[in-house]
Order: structure tokens, then sequence, then C-alpha cells
């Protein structure tokens, strides 16, 4: 089991702006290097099945979901025991406590998490796209304590289940997890990236400098891992999709949502929605 805090946690519900950090992430520690957004150096995914099996020698098609919340510790604890510096590990679980009353994400090798936050009614849109659902089917299951992400459309790229419940308890289950958090606002992001993002590097206790940070965000602007996706596809893009990066705008609900949809959206989550001003 590794005592080293060496992983920092990319935590959030989906379509809340993970993968575009993570892309910025690699510009930035690697910035000699072309973007490859196939090739994300440095990040892991807590989904992914191979890391599983690598860490148990178990065949993670075998199991139940009890038995794989059991044992997905062993994955942060693979990681950390295998890199030793600063890994990032992405992951869109809520937290919780596994039938034994142990954390899914360990402490003894957690060094902080990002909370990547971004407002349900963009979410909504956003997430209905991915799934090829219908935008009320995606506005129920965001108000879901049951919701799993998995190989619900036969077409994600990681594929063990993350209990990932509602909109409202995943931001509540990591704000109260007991980790050090910092919360990331998808809206601040796009709004300001420099301002916003040099705090979180900074945090991180990596030194770049503005200008580094400011060509790594050159480097991973939304129109050019677009046009990368149009030119090499993108590996985690589920099949049945045409595209994972859609718009990456904010407040796009305001044209693409219903009054009611907004409404039901709103009454399902007004308390976290209110307590991040959205």
């Amino acid at each position: 089991m590794s005592e080293t805090k060496n992983i920092v946690w990319l935590a959030s519900y989906p379509k809340s702006g993970n993968t575009w950090f993570r892309i910025f992430l690699t510009a930035l520690l690697n910035p000699e290097e072309a973007i490859n957004i196939n090739k994300l150096n440095k990040t892991y995914h807590y989904s992914d099945h191979n890391l599983f099996e690598l860490a148990t020698g178990l065949n993670a098609s075998e199991l139940q979901e009890d038995e794989l919340n059991s044992l997905k510790p062993n994955i942060a604890n693979y990681i950390s025991g295998i890199e030793k510096n600063t890994v990032f590990v992405k992951i869109h679980e809520a937290f919780h406590r596994n039938s034994e009353g142990k954390p899914n994400i360990p402490f003894q090798c957690t060094k902080i998490v990002l909370y990547f936050i971004r407002n349900p009614l963009d979410i909504a849109v956003s997430f209905a796209h991915h799934l090829n659902k219908n935008v009320d089917d995606v506005i129920d299951r965001m108000g879901e304590s049951s919701t799993l992400a998995s190989l619900e459309n036969g077409s994600e790229f990681f594929n063990l289940p993350e209990r990932i419940g509602s909109w409202s308890e995943h931001v509540e289950s990591w704000l109260s997890s007991g980790h050090e958090v910092i919360v990331i606002k998808y809206e601040d992001m796009h709004n300001d990236p420099l301002k916003n993002l040099s705090k979180v590097i900074k945090a991180l206790g990596f030194k770049y400098t503005n200008s580094e940070i400011y060509d790594a965000l050159e480097k991973s602007s939304f129109v050019k891992i677009k046009d990368q996706e149009k030119k090499q596809n993108f590996n985690e893009k589920p099949s049945d999709i045409d595209s994972f990066f859609r718009k990456g705008k904010v407040n796009s609900y305001k044209t693409e949502l219903s009054k009611q949809q907004i409404n039901r959206i709103s009454f399902f989550h007004k308390d976290i929605m209110t307590k991040f001003n959205y």
C-alpha cells in the first residue's frame, strides 16, 4: 500500500471541463511537444478497467459492482506506487464509502482534489449530446441518486461503472469528503482562463510563469482541440456521436432548453445552484 501523497484527483460530474483541463495540463507539462488529444500523459482514468486489472490481478468483467467498489482503492495505491512525482487521476465518481466503510479514494495517497463544477443547466445540454439521449431523460438522470456512468450506451472508452449519483449529491459528496478540495468553476476557466488557472497551478506548487501558462492555454484552445478531433477523432468519444468537443460555451442553455426544462433542473438542484451563484 502506497503511503506517498502524490495523487491530484481531477473530480467532476461529467461534462464539467475535466477533459479540457487535462489537455491544458498536458500542454503545460510538455511545452516543447505538440498537443495530441489521444496522448494525455501524466493523467489516468479511475474507470480504466485495464488499470483495475493491473492493480488487482483480477478480471473486472467477472466481478459485481460491490466487489469492484471494494477493490477500486487498489487502483489509487497502484498508481501512487509506480509514479514518483505528482500524478493526475480523472474521476467522475461521487465520493463515497464502500460496504466496508472504506473511501473510494484513499487518503494516504491523495495530495489534493481539484473539483470542477459547471452550471447544471449547461451540463444537461452537453450531457444529452454526449449520451445521445433527449434532454428530458438526462434531466431525470441528473436528479437520480442511482445514476451510474458506465457502458450504458456501449461506447464509453473507459468502462468500469462509476457511481455518480445526482448532480447535487455529486457536488456535496466531494465538498464533504474530508479531502482538501479546490473548487474550479467551468465558467471561470472559460471567462478568464489565465487568471483562474494560474491560481490553480500555483496552489499545486508548480512554478510556471504567466507566459508559460498562456502558451499552454493557446495550444489547448477549444478551437484547436475541436479541429484536431475532426482530423483524427478522439479515443474517449462515444462511437455513436459526432464529436466529443461540441461548443464549449457558457449559458448555451438559454437557447437550447425550454422554460419548463430550466425550471425542472432548478427545482432539483436549487440549494447547490444557489450556493455557487447559478
